[in-house]
């Protein structure tokens, strides 16, 4: 039981500080630099073709995330037959792309909706939270709030700071 809610905890803590780090998004502006910017869209498809264009780049090299989005769906649709029905299908209008470009997301060619459900209170340095988490996964949030639950009724969570890093994959230390 009480591994069980130490990964609750673990998987908890981790939702409540994606939620804080990923609040605060500041939009990127790239209009001051933007060499492309006003060349037409098929002179860009056929930058992006030869390679004198990268798809990594186009926000910054055309100054216009809206129009990066749409000019690399067309692009990666002309690639591939199967490519042109995910074109299709895949939302790109109505979304403000400056807010996770070079934040949240590469290559940006649309955009899903993924439902968000709400676990807690997580009790934790004598705070209450409610954590959201927008998943797919069935029963994650229902397991998380069993963890805040369980979180609650001990007296809650102490957090500290370790070592203040970042990683791409977990790290584990283990005895020698």
């Amino acid at each position: 039981m009480l591994s069980t809610v130490r990964l609750a905890v673990a998987n908890t803590l981790s939702a409540v500080r994606c939620s804080q780090a990923l609040a605060p998004t500041v939009a990127r502006s790239y209009s001051n630099s933007a060499p492309f910017g006003s060349l037409a869209d098929e002179e860009v498809l056929q930058k992006l073709t030869t390679g004198e264009l990268q798809h990594h780049n186009l926000e910054r090299d055309l100054g216009n995330a809206l129009r990066a989005v749409k000019l690399r769906r067309k692009h990666v649709a002309s690639m591939l037959e199967s490519n042109q029905k995910m074109s299709r299908e895949l939302d790109h209008e109505g979304f403000d792309y400056e807010q996770v470009i070079g934040v949240n997301c590469e290559n940006v060619i649309g955009y899903m909706p993924i439902p968000v459900g709400v676990a807690g209170p997580l009790v934790l340095d004598g705070r209450q939270y409610m954590v959201p988490m927008a998943t797919t996964e069935g029963c994650l949030v229902a397991s998380t709030n069993r963890g805040c639950r369980a979180i609650a009724l001990s007296g809650g969570a102490h957090s500290a700071v370790l070592r203040d890093g970042m990683t791409r994959a977990p790290v584990v230390r283990m005895p020698e």
